[in-house]
């Protein structure tokens, strides 16, 4: 009698415990489905918060000229000897939720009459909005957390502009390029001024020509044009083609291969075509 009473004693401490690990684990389910309904929200306000600023911004932003719509801030004397701005390739700033600076939201219609297919500019449209969210998303994350001005700050938001930049390899050229002027973002080079003595002088590059292309390939950035002035060898004749104000055609011109000698900035400017 007393040997079947131990058992069921035991059996009832063994239901018990079960009974009340499983209520355990029930709430713990209950409370992250809560805190997972809480973000979903969150990330559901600030896309709506992110539309609406997106919206203002576009009908604040003036319309663009037909070729070069914008210049960029003066541009600094670069170490390779040619001079550049600090960086051609960055973003326009634009609010956005959150407070991250931001480019102005993509213009699928123009980029469609542009003669790019529409499912190719929503794709890239969707990426971009993707790291857009990345970037309020990591703003918020460091603030609520307390790292904001930090090297890992700066760190995880070059890698989301590394990503940004990637999309040029990930897309057709020409639809990337269509998309840094839908979105206001410099796509070009400028001249802002030829030194004395130079080659671009020589060749009679003046002030206000934009840098289209060099040795044949696109230039929409400082670092492009840079990279391309250091490769192959040394004054060999490189052709340089460059869009000049008022003029409807570019012109082509041949540059030693090497510094330039001019002082560059970047600058938004209405790419010809779609490729």
């Amino acid at each position: 009698m007393i040997a079947a009473g131990a058992v069921a004693a035991v059996s009832w401490l063994s239901a018990r415990e079960s009974v009340e690990r499983v209520e355990a684990l029930a709430a713990q389910v209950a409370s992250l489905e809560r805190r997972l309904a809480d973000e979903v929200g969150a990330r559901a306000a600030l896309e709506a918060e992110t539309r609406t600023l997106r919206a203002a911004l576009d009908a604040a932003q003036p319309a663009a000229s037909p070729h070069v719509a914008a210049a960029a801030p003066a541009p600094t004397e670069d170490a390779s000897g040619a001079a550049a701005a600090p960086d051609a390739g960055a973003e326009a700033p634009a609010a956005a939720a959150g407070g991250e600076p931001q480019p102005a939201a993509l213009d699928a219609d123009r980029l469609v009459a542009a003669g790019f297919r529409r499912e190719d500019v929503e794709r890239l449209r969707a990426r971009t909005d993707q790291l857009d969210l990345e970037r309020i998303y990591l703003r918020d994350r460091a603030i609520r957390e307390g790292w904001l001005d930090t090297p890992r700050f700066a760190q995880e938001t070059q890698a989301i502009d590394a990503e940004r930049t990637g999309l040029r390899g990930e897309f057709d050229e020409s639809l990337y390029d269509w998309m840094l002027f839908s979105t206001g973002q410099p796509n070009r080079v400028g001249v802002a001024e030829v030194l004395a003595g130079s080659a671009a002088e020589s060749v009679g590059l003046a002030q206000g020509d934009v840098i289209v292309r060099y040795d044949d390939r696109l230039v929409m950035n400082v670092q492009d044009l840079l990279g391309a002035t250091h490769e192959g060898r040394a004054g060999e004749p490189v052709a340089v083609e460059v869009q000049r104000a008022g003029e409807r055609d570019p012109v082509r011109l041949f540059l030693p291969r090497g510094p330039i000698g001019v002082r560059i900035s970047p600058v938004l400017m209405e790419p010809n075509g779609n490729g």
